[in-house]
């Protein structure tokens, strides 16, 4: 914070705390103090403590769901789940449907996604999928709001409406040759 601000609820002490919200596509920026900012927010009323350890229970939960899984084997090649956990590999293409949640899970876990966008080389990049793109841009806009980053929301939100409209100018240019 660059300059001291006065927080906008009590107008008496200096705002400690900015909560920004989405409201109608609007962003809209709130500064207050930690005494009106723990009555207005939930978010604030968590300690770190508290915060930490839910992260830890959450885990534990999480590797306990996964241990449970290890028993399953595929039917065709017979591998098991645990091995695919340690190496990464599968054993044959029936795997990939006896293994699917957790294939999925980790397909997006390490590369964000579970559709393959290929490599496409520099002087080429106007022929990437806008659709793909698309996708992809929802996704991560999804995960943005969640987190309450609003302005990566808001320049994903343009980038979406970039491409939406790339690929109406597209069609309608295709669709006038065809005439």
């Amino acid at each position: 914070m660059d300059e001291k601000k006065i927080c906008m609820v009590c107008k008496k002490a200096l705002a400690t705390v900015k909560v920004t919200r989405l409201v109608k596509g609007q962003v809209r920026e709130t500064w207050m103090c930690a005494r009106c900012a723990l009555k207005r927010s939930h978010y604030h009323t968590m300690t770190p403590q508290a915060i930490i350890s839910a992260l830890i229970k959450k885990e534990g939960q999480q590797a306990a769901r996964l241990n449970e899984d290890d028993e399953r084997q595929c039917p065709t090649c017979g591998l098991p789940l645990r091995s695919y956990r340690e190496t990464l590999f599968l054993g044959c293409s029936d795997c990939y449907a006896a293994f699917e949640e957790a294939v999925v899970h980790d397909l997006r876990r390490y590369h964000g996604s579970v559709q393959h966008c290929g490599r496409t080389p520099e002087n080429d990049a106007a022929t990437v999928e806008p659709r793909l793109a698309i996708r992809d841009l929802q996704r991560r806009l999804e995960i943005a709001v969640r987190r309450e980053d609003f302005e990566l929301a808001a320049r994903l939100r343009d980038e979406i409406k970039r491409l939406k409209a790339q690929i109406q100018e597209t069609e309608s240019s295709s669709a006038k040759k065809e005439q």
